[in-house]
């Protein structure tokens, strides 16, 4: 099971990053995890745009919960 997830900063502070968790996973495979990612690459574009937030991507990707152990944070 994948759960979709981004990191983006402000791109005039490194230090200011949000992270965006799918809501609507997990996803059975990675093909579709990557789907939704592009999805809410997407959506969060037109957020930031519409509210003159300049953000920059730092990380999107599939977390393979399968592999996330105990106490594992991410």
């Amino acid at each position: 099971m994948f759960t979709a997830m981004i990191i983006a900063c402000h791109i005039a502070s490194a230090d200011s990053c949000m992270t965006a968790t799918d809501n609507r996973g997990p996803y059975e495979t990675a093909e579709r995890c990557e789907q939704r990612i592009a999805e809410m690459v997407r959506d969060v574009q037109v957020v930031w745009k519409q509210n003159n937030m300049p953000m920059v991507f730092r990380w999107t990707g599939c977390i393979d919960l399968s592999k996330k152990q105990k106490g594992e944070s991410t």
